[in-house]
């Protein structure tokens, strides 16, 4: 259960995001929404007002392009629930005709709101420490022939999940820090006739699953650092990565 914990979640007026999101209240949590699309949001927002509580959710609109719209997001939920437990960074795009908003979403948005969630969530700023979902794909592990754009953003999202979370900064925070690599899963994002081959090959995730891979992380505390994997058949803690220490010097003479 997830009594008296507070969720952040991007993107979440759709899909993986309010699938999560009401995974989350169903266990106690309270949840601020967020999202750039305000209509979508706000009729999100007064669903789960009904079925949850008005005292359990918050919505607050944001871009996560934007510093401003990201710090008021943070703050807001502060403001609202008094602390932040759970960041799910989720918002993102899929193919694009403009690359650079692909970049601009799936990778510095990510990074710009773990850099403020940290702010509010680290214990030497008195938070509560918690936990920092990335969403990330398995597109960021491996090549991906259909958009090399977004599986750069991913790949980014990867690598700096797992570096940062082995930082001293976070380390000795109180706050976890997780990729999470899904295969397809059952969005709109899944919609183009380009990805049917590949969809047929590897399956398509019911956004219920992952919502409970997503909730088994936030509760499992031992994460920091790792990265889930997460297809059609199963899940999993990614533990292969090369190290650093792989590519130390030998001291031994050849």
């Amino acid at each position: 259960m997830l009594t008296g914990k507070v969720a952040v979640i991007t993107g979440s007026a759709q899909g993986i995001g309010k699938t999560c999101a009401e995974t989350f209240l169903k266990n106690g949590a309270k949840v601020c929404l967020s999202d750039v699309v305000v209509d979508r949001l706000q009729a999100t927002y007064e669903e789960f007002k009904l079925q949850y509580g008005a005292e359990n959710v918050h919505q607050i609109p944001c871009d996560v392009t934007d510093k401003t719209q990201v710090e008021d997001l943070f703050k807001g939920t502060v403001d609202t629930f008094g602390a932040i437990d759970i960041v799910f960074n989720n918002a993102g795009v899929g193919i694009h005709e403009d690359w650079e908003s692909v970049i601009q979403i799936n990778q510095i948005g990510v990074i710009r709101c773990t850099y403020l969630a940290l702010e509010y969530m680290k214990k030497s700023s008195k938070g509560p420490g918690g936990i920092i979902i990335n969403m990330a794909s398995f597109a960021g592990l491996c090549s991906s022939p259909l958009d090399p754009i977004y599986a750069s953003s991913k790949f980014g999202v990867v690598g700096f999940t797992l570096s940062h979370a082995l930082h001293a900064d976070v380390v000795d925070s109180g706050v976890r820090m997780v990729a999470l690599c899904p295969t397809f899963v059952d969005t709109t994002m899944i919609d183009d006739d380009n990805m049917k081959y590949f969809i047929e090959k590897i399956g398509v995730i019911k956004k219920e699953k992952l919502a409970e891979v997503v909730l088994e992380m936030v509760k499992d505390e031992t994460n920091n650092g790792k990265c889930m994997v997460v297809t059609a058949q199963f899940h999993y803690y990614k533990d292969d990565f090369p190290k650093v220490e792989d590519v130390f010097l030998s001291t031994k003479q050849s």
